[in-house]
């Protein structure tokens, strides 16, 4: 009786030890997998520096295929793939990524570019805004979602869309930081978004701040320019409004007359609302632009920015 019992726990013991062998020879297992991804990772990177795309994206997939839950991996992919232009296959990378996280930020923001490149403006702004109120380490929140508005402000203003872009930059002056490079930044975009009383206020600030800095106050200066030339700021009289529009239209039709010697095609034009005066002004502007684009000058850069924003 006591021999089979003595049988019974060596073979209980046995099959613990084996047991206990296995777990550590899994964990060892798993723990060199984890280094040899860790290694593959960090070779990527390295050939992603020295513009060796088709390399660096191989070792991602070989760190892939070692530790297939590390979420960081499959985000340098798509990262390495959009770079190397291969975009279809970083859009399915990533969106790959996002179905096990939609709120990600860092895939939300790698997948908006990856449309950026394909030209598809309103597939980016999604995710851009996906990104913004997504997911990011905790140390590093504010400064990312600051990063993602400024990039896709950078898009709204590339595609003249200024409304949004205007939309953007309302957080962005609150949330900020107050560096000299940054708020000029945001003055220029103001501008861009047709909102030069905002920008003029950014440049007044700053000037108090660094009395001495050129760039302020050529900024102050063209805002300044701007305000006394815009028919449609909105405090100005329907009178105040038609004389800015038809001086506007004076000063272009003036140009194009100079610039293409046809004075006749272009004199004695009809003046009727501020609206009807811009429009016309918007086209010769054009005309000028096509036909004798060396005739423009920096001292020209308020008359445009105010036909700019005046085509909305």
């Amino acid at each position: 009786m006591i021999r089979p019992l003595r049988t019974i726990v060596l073979a209980i013991v046995a099959g613990i030890a084996f047991i206990a062998i296995d777990t550590v020879l899994a964990k060892t297992e798993r723990y060199e997998t984890g280094l040899e991804a860790a290694r593959l990772a960090d070779e990527g990177r390295r050939l992603m520096k020295e513009a060796k795309y088709d390399a660096a994206i191989e070792s991602f997939r070989a760190a892939i295929a070692n530790r297939r839950e590390n979420m960081q991996y499959p985000l340098e992919l798509g990262r390495a793939l959009r770079t190397a232009g291969q975009l279809q296959e970083a859009e399915a990378t990533l969106e790959d990524l996002l179905e096990n996280n939609a709120m990600d930020g860092a895939a939300n923001l790698a997948i908006a570019r990856v449309f950026v490149k394909q030209g598809e403006f309103e597939a980016a702004s999604f995710y851009y805004h996906r990104a913004i109120y997504g997911q990011w380490k905790a140390d590093d929140i504010r400064k990312s979602r600051l990063q993602v508005r400024f990039e896709l402000a950078a898009l709204l203003a590339q595609h003249n869309r200024k409304q949004e872009l205007l939309a953007e930059l309302l957080p962005l002056q609150t949330e900020a930081p107050g560096d000299i490079a940054t708020q000029q930044q945001l003055a220029d975009l103001f501008l861009t978004a047709g909102s030069p009383a905002r920008a003029e206020e950014i440049y007044r600030d700053q000037l108090r701040i660094h009395p001495r800095d050129a760039a302020l106050r050529n900024g102050l200066n063209l805002t300044g320019q701007i305000l006394r030339l815009d028919p449609m700021r909105p405090e100005l009289s329907e009178r105040e409004r038609f004389q800015r529009s038809l001086h506007i239209l004076e000063v272009v039709t003036d140009r194009a007359s100079t610039c293409l010697r046809a004075a006749d095609l272009i004199q004695q034009l009809p003046a009727h609302t501020p609206q009807e005066n811009l429009a016309a002004a918007r086209h010769f502007w054009s005309v000028v632009k096509t036909n004798c684009p060396a005739s423009i000058s920096d001292a020209d850069k308020p008359l445009e920015l105010v036909l700019a924003a005046t085509s909305q």
